[in-house]
């Protein structure tokens, strides 16, 4: 690999490992789910990327791993519980 890639793959999970800490954290305080357009909006994402991931909820597994999980489009936010949002 080149460097470059290198570098990239080391962003991608420092960004990944960000994520799960702050999905973890607000876990700790009984959120289990979070939407990823939330997150990537607190790590600095630009708001039309960030809009792009609305679908997406993020929460931890049990051997504490960083999971996605896309909502269906006519599934409203509050009938998935307990979402910060």
């Amino acid at each position: 690999m080149s460097d470059y890639t290198d570098n990239i793959e080391g962003i991608s999970e420092a960004v990944t490992q960000m994520m799960l800490d702050i999905v973890l954290v607000l876990k700790s305080y009984g959120i289990e789910e979070v939407p990823a357009s939330n997150v990537m909006r607190l790590l600095g994402t630009e708001e039309e990327e960030a809009k792009r991931w609305e679908q997406v909820i993020l929460s931890v597994t049990e051997n504490g791993e960083l999971e996605l999980t896309n909502i269906e489009e006519g599934d409203s936010p509050d009938e998935i519980p307990p979402i910060l949002h």
